[in-house]
């Protein structure tokens, strides 16, 4: 894959913090280096374009306002460490683009609400579920949890959606990408991720109580978003963890979702079954 040089890096950093305004000339050129040849050899020349211009479009509109804006100012990490980190949001940004590009013309949906509470991997039409999917995620966002458990069933699930991933191989990606940043990245990162979702809009009142609750002092006497996620682990280990803190709100959801009255029909379905099989065997006893 291509690289793009440190010149090129200091240049683009110059441009941003230009006090006359940010140019974006050389973070786009960089994009193009990084990305241009992978896309079309991927995805097919047109398609590739497609995507490109796509990628484009998020650098020029939203890199200052994302998290990798403020890590590009941060002047406790190296320029060497910072391009690196362009680089790979750079990798990012082209995966959940192309993700939508594909999910747009399909006009389906990666997760269902059977997989919200399931763990199952059926896509379904966008039109007629979107709505169900935006309730799963609004009764956990204005839920009253610890926030490292709200944060953990977001993530998850915000990246099976981003990323086209099981639930399993996105719990694994949590515990390995995300372990060792601070709630408060952690958050940023799965709003961010939530942007290429369009169903999902997360408003201004849900981020606000987020913000609230990570901002409240923890057990380890220090504010939530300043603990790292790997300081809740329980002893069985990250992927564990994660995966009982989901089910901890699945409960909430299949209440909202209407669950309960399906589960109630499975019960009352067992019943006559067994109903039906303890006449059968008295019957059978009886021509004994």
């Amino acid at each position: 894959m291509a690289k793009f040089s440190m010149e090129q890096f200091h240049t683009m950093l110059e441009e941003l913090a230009d006090e006359k305004g940010a140019k974006f000339d050389m973070a786009l050129e960089i994009a193009e280096t990084l990305l241009r040849k992978k896309l079309e050899f991927d995805h097919g020349e047109q398609v590739g374009q497609e995507i490109m211009q796509e990628v484009c479009l998020i650098v020029y509109q939203r890199l200052l306002l994302t998290r990798m804006g403020r890590t590009l100012k941060d002047e406790t990490l190296s320029k060497e460490e910072r391009a690196g980190r362009y680089g790979a949001w750079l990798k990012t940004v082209a995966v959940n683009c192309a993700n939508t590009y594909y999910r747009k013309r399909s006009k389906e949906v990666i997760i269902t609400p059977d997989d919200v509470i399931h763990g199952s991997h059926d896509p379904f039409e966008d039109g007629e579920t979107s709505a169900d999917l935006r309730k799963a995620f609004d009764v956990v966002i204005n839920a009253t949890s610890e926030i490292y458990i709200t944060l953990a069933w977001l993530g998850v699930h915000v990246f099976m959606v981003t990323r086209n991933t099981t639930k399993i191989d996105t719990t694994n990606y949590v515990v390995e990408e995300f372990s060792k940043l601070t709630l408060e990245e952690y958050y940023e990162e799965i709003t961010d991720a939530a942007e290429f979702i369009e169903w999902l809009s997360i408003t201004r009142e849900q981020k606000a109580k987020l913000r609230a609750a990570l901002e409240k002092t923890s057990k380890l006497g220090i504010p939530y978003g300043k603990t790292v996620l790997d300081d809740h682990y329980m002893a069985k280990g990250g992927a564990a963890s994660i995966s009982d803190w989901i089910n901890k709100f699945n409960g909430r959801i299949k209440d909202k979702l209407n669950y309960k009255e399906d589960k109630a029909d499975y019960k009352k379905k067992d019943k006559s079954d067994d109903k039906s099989k303890n006449k059968k065997q008295r019957g059978d006893k009886q021509n004994d």
